[in-house]
């Protein structure tokens, strides 16, 4: 079975549709406590719950990173033809005025 990769519009459609989420909505970041870290009894299944919480945030962070990255480039393209337009209109009728 071979995976289509998606593009533009298509792949900022479908990182959408996986709803990752804001910022604001991610789970509760849990950190190590100190007092774990420094003892030498501390066994990786009391530290392994946060370093697993702190992998998910990762992941929904770096999700919607990608898509509003493409989203900005999106509009910056929009922006950049637009400006075409109106840079090659000024030209026009500095044109027309000089003749």
């Amino acid at each position: 079975m071979s995976k289509t990769k998606l593009t533009g519009i298509e792949l900022s459609n479908y990182l959408e549709s996986k709803n990752v989420g804001t910022v604001y909505e991610l789970d509760e970041i849990k950190y190590v406590p100190p007092y774990l870290l420094n003892n030498p009894t501390t066994t990786l299944d009391e530290i392994l719950p946060c370093v697993k919480a702190l992998y998910t945030n990762v992941n929904k962070l770096n999700a919607k990173t990608i898509h509003l990255s493409i989203g900005l480039g999106f509009y910056l393209q929009i922006l950049y033809n637009l400006w075409k337009i109106l840079n090659k209109q000024k030209k026009l009728h500095k044109a027309g005025n000089n003749g």
